[in-house]
């Protein structure tokens, strides 16, 4: 983002240099973290800033875009039985469970939100980021 952000300052620069803001006050944020957990967007969220709109240098092949679906991260955890790989019947596999899990979101609820469609943002989305389970090959996996 630092073509966005090089483009934002260079705004803010023209927009003192030029004294073009006759009223208002308008305000830089330039927020971390954004691939990961929001860390920099939910800080200043909390701040209490208060604004009547804002540009957002997110890149949209230069086309002016009004909105923006949001963002929740949620974290689930399934939970299985270890047991030897040579033995699977003994165990509760986590792995499969999630397997399971994600097809039943692809069926069911997926196309559940294709008719919550927004006119400009279009329809929810789901997205399997990262799934990690196991402790090693040879045993079914507990979590």
């Amino acid at each position: 983002m630092k073509g966005g952000i090089a483009a934002m300052v260079a705004a803010l620069v023209a927009l003192h240099e030029t004294e073009a803001l006759e009223a208002g006050a308008v305000s830089l944020a330039v927020v971390v973290d954004e691939e990961m957990e929001s860390i920099g967007a939910e800080h200043l969220m909390r701040s209490g800033i208060v604004a009547d709109g804002a540009i957002i240098g997110e890149p949209t092949d230069n086309r002016l875009t009004l909105g923006h679906k949001g963002l929740e991260w949620i974290e689930i955890e399934l939970i299985g039985k270890a047991a030897h790989g040579s033995m699977p019947q003994a165990g509760i596999n986590a792995n499969v469970a999630a397997a399971r899990f994600v097809q039943q979101v692809q069926d069911r609820l997926i196309p559940r939100l294709q008719s919550r469609s927004h006119p400009l943002l279009g329809a929810p989305t789901i997205n399997f980021g990262t799934i990690r389970g196991g402790d090693q090959p040879s045993t079914v996996a507990a979590t």
